[in-house]
């Protein structure tokens, strides 16, 4: 099952694969609008990765507030 991401363009090339995705040491540009304000979750889709970590909390402002915000 391939991921289903909320924003267009939100995911990485390969999202599911062990060996066409970003591999160790490497880096990849995702690029998007978000456009609908709420709080979202960026997950590795590989399994078990999230458990360890592989995952951040990102919020969007309908104010158009900007920046790292505190909890």
């Amino acid at each position: 099952m391939e991921p289903i991401a909320v924003f267009g363009g939100a995911a990485t090339e390969n999202p599911g694969s062990m060996i066409d995705g970003t591999m160790p040491g490497e880096t990849e540009t995702v690029i998007f609008v978000a456009e609908i304000a709420g709080s979202y979750t960026i997950v590795c889709y590989i399994a078990g990765h999230s458990l360890t970590g592989m995952w951040l909390y990102f919020n969007v402002s309908s104010a158009g507030s900007v920046g790292v915000q505190g909890a």
